[in-house]
């Protein structure tokens, strides 16, 4: 079983998210802490697997305190929490070292917590399993749509750190088209989008609808759309999901 600690300084929201964890078989919650000091404090007596760290809390923020954090115990894998006007800030957690993060509950908790429950199991497993070295099979697509290569990629959990890996080492003029689709909420695309852009030698940018595929250049899926190529490589983008918890890539 996983142990999983939780810092954040609501007494409300820690007990909200403990009752989450706990009713998943493989996890359990062995402690909490209501700022960053007190998370640090626990660290010291407490060996864990996994950590919830909101980022706004007093004494100690969830930047400062992820910062040592990854400095003490660097393979400790870190979800962040965040409200869903934080996405500047979620970036720095990630860059920082952060695996993933869930946006906040808000507004009515008991519909809102049922919204985020499965995407935080999924990713607290998958932030632990990121430890461990994985070798993907790659589809083979054979639809021909554009006389130059067309690189697709599809992410979820720990895939802004991985997309940032990946695109910053791609150089200028790289002779390929990307389309990027990444399961995050509407309102982050945009500043993933943005940041990929500086980090990357591609021309990465948020799609938009009659965007066209070129060479050397990068669209990533605005939050809560499946991304769709048509037969002349423009951009279509729609609501309608194929699979109700999955955003979509189709060529």
């Amino acid at each position: 079983m996983l142990k999983v600690m939780i810092c954040d300084d609501s007494a409300f929201m820690r007990k909200i998210f403990s009752d989450t964890v706990e009713a998943d078989s493989e996890l359990t919650v062995v402690d909490t802490a209501y700022n960053g000091q007190n998370l640090l404090d626990k660290l010291e007596k407490e060996k864990i697997d996994l950590l919830m760290l909101d980022i706004e809390m007093p004494v100690l923020n969830g930047l400062e305190t992820l910062k040592i954090v990854k400095e003490k115990y660097s393979d400790l894998p870190v979800i962040m929490v965040s409200a869903l006007d934080n996405s500047e800030t979620v970036f720095k957690a990630l860059d920082i070292g952060a695996f993933d993060f869930i946006p906040k509950p808000g507004g009515s908790i008991s519909l809102n917590i049922d919204s985020i429950k499965e995407e935080l199991l999924t990713k607290l497993k998958a932030a632990h399993q990121s430890k461990k070295e994985r070798l993907n099979k790659p589809v083979k697509i054979t639809k021909k749509i554009k006389d130059f290569p067309i690189v697709a990629i599809g992410t979820s959990s720990g895939g802004p750190r991985a997309l940032s890996t990946l695109l910053s080492g791609i150089p200028d003029n790289f002779p390929a088209a990307f389309v990027i689709v990444q399961h995050m909420p509407a309102g982050f695309t945009k500043t993933l989008a943005d940041r990929l852009d500086t980090l990357s030698g591609l021309n990465v940018k948020e799609a938009e609808a009659g965007d066209k595929l070129k060479r050397g250049h990068a669209l990533l899926a605005p939050g809560d759309y499946h991304l769709e190529i048509d037969e002349r490589g423009r951009v279509k983008l729609n609501l309608n999901p194929y699979e109700p918890e999955y955003r979509h890539l189709k060529l």
